[in-house]
């Protein structure tokens, strides 16, 4: 252990080499030096350490605290930036969805009216079909009606040609039954005749 030499006074304190040097005396006041108990010294500066060491520990702790706190704060503050991103990117992400939902809607809307008015042109045509067809239908059947009426036009006029034909070829056959039964009668009296001029003759 070194030695020291104090001042009474206070003024100085010195290891034993440089109180030899000037002679034990005190370079301030010029008093005599005394050698300094070194237990009291000993003991106080290792109470002051272990203080010093106290404070420095329980400093090396608050710091270390503070530290985590400040971490703490920072991670916070992250993920609270992290929260207000995923937030905005959600938020955005919805808002896009929404559009592509307004748009879907719009497109549907777009599709039905399309359909619509197909359906319209489509019942319409169907319509003008129908009609179409159903003035075919009634010309087929004025048609098959005036040919019907043509036919039995027909048959009542071939019946009545027919008919006078017949009257006709009546009215021959008689005239021609006439005419032969006349012409026997004639034959008849002209035979007559004729026998009778013989007969006068002779």
């Amino acid at each position: 252990q070194a030695v020291f030499y104090v001042c009474p006074s206070g003024c100085m304190r010195m290891t034993m080499d440089t109180a030899m040097e000037h002679d034990f005396m005190c370079q301030e006041c010029g008093s005599l030096m005394s050698q300094q108990d070194n237990k009291r010294t000993v003991a106080n500066v290792k109470r002051m350490i272990a203080e010093l060491e106290k404070d420095v520990a329980s400093y090396e702790a608050e710091k270390e605290n503070i530290r985590l706190k400040i971490i703490a704060k920072r991670e916070r503050l992250a993920r609270a930036e992290e929260r207000k991103k995923l937030a905005e990117i959600q938020k955005k992400k919805e808002a896009e969805e929404r559009k592509k939902e307004r748009e879907r809607k719009a497109k549907e809307r777009e599709k039905l009216k399309a359909q619509k008015e197909r359906d319209k042109i489509k019942a319409a045509k169907e319509k003008e079909k129908k009609a179409k067809k159903l003035a075919r239908e009634k010309e087929k059947k004025a048609k098959a009606a005036a040919k019907k009426k043509a036919k039995k036009v027909k048959k009542r006029v071939k019946k009545r040609v027919v008919k006078k034909k017949k009257s006709s070829k009546k009215k021959t056959s008689k005239k021609k039954v006439k005419k032969k039964v006349t012409k026997k009668k004639k034959k008849r009296v002209a035979k007559k005749k004729k026998v009778a001029r013989k007969k006068k003759r002779k």
